[in-house]
């Protein structure tokens, strides 16, 4: 069922409209033609919600696909840069019970010939008196190619100014730097070095470090 779904997805016409600020830039998925053998799937996917965009990629939850929090689902990548605006998917991260979503904490990197780096920042229910543990699932792959990828999961403990009342307002990536960013804005940035994670791929480490904010940008 689930890859009929996502070959639903997949069959659906894209058209990306992009103004400069303040304008507002819109997203419109086409639904395939009701004569099309492939439209007999999908028929519960009523919207979308962009989670991450880099440069001419584009990430959404589909439906009601949210991380952690859905049994299944996927994740739409469209790729703006290609001739016909492409769409691709890439399965999503399954219910998890010891861990949730803090906010908005997809990240997607764009890099050279199509590749990308899709990224999820979990977060483990805390118990007292203890660090508050992270799970990092990585995504590489290609915007051409969508076989051969699969999630990499890393779990450790987070830094110890993350609490509680943590929650990710933000997240980016920094290409230059091969940086994964997600900011709480009244606490700081957690940052994550891409370059490190592929040296040490055996390490339980999350390697990820937090910076606070300048006092000048506290709220």
């Amino acid at each position: 069922m689930e890859a009929a779904d996502a070959k639903y997805m997949r069959a659906m016409k894209p058209s990306l409209q992009v103004v400069d600020a303040p304008g507002i830039s819109h997203l419109t998925l086409t639904r395939p033609l009701s004569s099309d053998q492939v439209s007999k799937h999908g028929t519960d996917m009523t919207s979308g919600l962009v989670a991450a965009a880099d440069k001419n990629l584009v990430v959404l939850y589909a439906g009601s696909y949210r991380p952690a929090s859905s049994y299944q689902g996927s994740y739409l990548l469209l790729d703006a840069a290609s001739s016909s605006s492409s769409l691709s998917t890439i399965p999503g991260i399954r219910y998890k019970p010891d861990y949730t979503c803090p906010g908005f904490a997809t990240v997607v990197m764009a890099r050279e010939g199509g590749a990308f780096v899709l990224a999820e920042l979990l977060f483990g229910f805390r118990r007292h008196g203890s660090p508050t543990l992270g799970m990092l699932g990585l995504w590489s792959g290609s915007s051409e190619l969508e076989q051969g990828s699969e999630w990499v999961y890393k779990v450790g403990h987070l830094p110890a100014q993350v609490s509680h009342r943590w929650r990710i307002h933000m997240s980016f990536s920094v290409q230059s730097r091969d940086l994964l960013c997600w900011v709480d804005l009244l606490h700081g940035l957690l940052l994550c070095d891409l370059g490190r994670h592929h040296c040490n791929v055996d390490s339980s480490d999350l390697e990820i470090s937090f910076v606070p904010l300048p006092h000048s940008c506290t709220i």
